[in-house]
């Protein structure tokens, strides 16, 4: 039990939940939260985010990324811990888990109250999401060797965790999910972006192209300090459009992310990196969930 838990990477699921507290927040409707649409919202996005941490363990593995590991948490797959094949059965019943959840979420939130073009919609959406949350180091040709991850976790960690869940919950699309999508979207790839300054020089080794590896260790900490510039930026979007002045207490969660920045412009090499994601992981979704209690 402790292997698999590892290997579920627990750590990463407030990350995963922040993106769902966004997409509850009322804004200007002042609508009734349906809470078992919420409930069901937040488990699907722990599985899917469960099934990307096993996926990644299997695929890296698979692929040799894993066998270059020197520094990060111990992989369970490589380390010998879970079997290939118990790690295979196991991202196929947490896939089938995520289908049967979302598929439910859906028909509570959509089909049970007529939205049936939407429901079809989100169907495919849900199949795409966790198509990416495969192959992003699984698979013959998985996208996160190729520099793609940024991109899928903005849009899937953003936009659809946040404006996604919003529809599900209000059945509509207001600004105000725009600016907090791009808020967390840009957050999420922070945690990706510091997770593969960390694995720099094994990702090198292994020839595992990210957006890290071809911005270089100088470029790398510029890019960073702009995902914490645009983040901060839409949260103060967001904040103006709403005109709910009080959250604005939310903004000093960017000095923690800050001295993150700060710490890691200072950085010669990957020493430290990995308790700083930690840092920024969580104050997502503290900041998340403060905006979803304050609103």
């Amino acid at each position: 039990m402790k292997n698999w838990i590892a290997a579920a990477r627990l750590r990463t699921l407030p990350l995963a939940l922040a993106g769902i507290l966004l997409g509850a927040i009322p804004l200007s409707e002042a609508k009734y939260l349906d809470h078992i649409a919420l409930a069901l919202c937040l488990l699907t996005a722990i599985l899917l985010q469960v099934l990307s941490n096993f996926a990644n363990d299997l695929g890296d593995t698979q692929n040799g990324a894993d066998l270059q590991r020197t520094v990060g948490p111990e992989r369970a797959v490589q380390s010998g811990a879970i079997s290939i094949s118990s790690m295979k059965r196991a991202v196929w019943i947490t896939a089938l888990a995520a289908i049967l959840t979302g598929v439910t979420l859906i028909w509570w939130t959509l089909w049970r109250q007529g939205w049936l073009i939407s429901f079809f919609i989100f169907f495919l959406l849900g199949l795409l999401g966790i198509a990416a949350a495969y192959f992003y180091t699984a698979g013959k040709r998985p996208y996160g060797y190729s520099a793609g991850g940024d991109g899928s976790v903005f849009i899937f960690f953003g936009g659809v965790a946040v404006v996604g869940s919003h529809f599900l919950f209000y059945h509509s699309f207001p600004l105000g999910t725009i600016w907090l999508s791009i808020m967390q979207g840009m957050l999420s790839v922070m945690v990706l972006h510091l997770n593969n300054m960390r694995d720099f020089e094994d990702d090198k080794r292994s020839n595992k192209t990210t957006v890290a590896i071809l911005l270089g260790w100088k470029w790398s900490k510029v890019y960073l300090g702009g995902l914490l510039l645009l983040s901060a930026t839409s949260l103060l979007l967001y904040v103006i459009e709403s005109k709910d002045w009080k959250q604005l207490v939310v903004l000093s969660l960017w000095f923690i992310l800050l001295g993150v920045l700060i710490r890691v412009l200072k950085a010669k090499d990957v020493t430290g990196i990995d308790k700083e994601l930690k840092k920024v992981a969580l104050s997502a979704f503290i900041g998340a969930l403060l905006l979803f209690l304050l609103s």
